[in-house]
């Protein structure tokens, strides 16, 4: 992912594999501050962190943790100003190990991941997953599953009181995220399911697709359960 204006690009990198790459020198911390009253858009906090990152005289920023506490939008995000001399070459590793999991554009890649940063009851409730009816997935706090997947699919969510089912339409070469959450008691949620607004209340599950920036930064940070399946030939 980028980030630039006229005068300086500045290159957005997931968490995870990139702290490993040695050319990274870090020039200091990111923190987008508390947010305000009113939505803070992710967007909108990595342009923040981006800008923070140009002023420090790097040409990275590398997301560390997000927090968004009671999924309402107002995001908080950290991570790392760094600087390399070799932008270019890491530019294109990073589009690279991206392409590479599509298998030349025969599959999708369908992400579907359950973040941490919600900071209470949420990551303690258990919810699953199934994909077409044949893939049963356990969706713990912390999991990620990046499925290659030939065909566009159905995927229900469920715990032990609500199921959601959603279509997912997917073209081969592209990558889809998939956010799955725990609803925040008290609060009613409207999420897209196909044509019509579904509401979310109580404690019931629910995820919803994210776009491909957020989705790929968010889903970095999870390391704690990562598996990759296939589906279908």
């Amino acid at each position: 992912m980028r980030q630039g204006n006229a005068e300086k690009e500045i290159l957005v990198l997931p968490h995870y594999p990139y702290d490993f790459d040695s050319t990274l020198v870090k020039k200091e911390e990111v923190n987008t501050g508390k947010p305000r009253k009113g939505k803070s858009a992710f967007k909108d906090k990595i342009s923040k962190a981006a800008l923070e990152t140009a002023e420090a005289g790097a040409n990275v920023f590398m997301i560390d943790r997000v927090e968004d506490r009671n999924q309402k939008g107002n995001y908080k995000i950290w991570g790392g100003a760094y600087f390399t001399d070799k932008y270019g070459a890491l530019k294109a590793k990073a589009l690279g190990l991206k392409d590479k999991r599509l298998e030349n554009g025969k599959y999708a890649c369908l992400v579907l991941y359950r973040p941490e940063y919600t900071k209470g009851f949420n990551d303690e409730v258990d919810m699953e997953l199934t994909v077409n009816d044949t893939m049963h997935l356990a969706m713990k706090a912390g999991a990620k599953y990046m499925i290659q997947i030939p065909v566009s699919c159905n995927v229900k969510i469920a715990n032990r009181h609500d199921v959601i089912v959603q279509h997912i339409e997917v073209k081969p070469g592209n990558t889809y995220y998939a956010r799955a959450c725990i609803n925040v008691p008290g609060t009613r949620r409207l999420i897209r399911v196909g044509e019509s607004n579904v509401e979310v209340h109580g404690r019931a599950p629910y995820f919803e697709q994210i776009d491909e920036a957020q989705g790929e930064l968010e889903s970095s940070l999870i390391t704690k359960i990562t598996i990759l399946k296939k589906l279908g030939n």
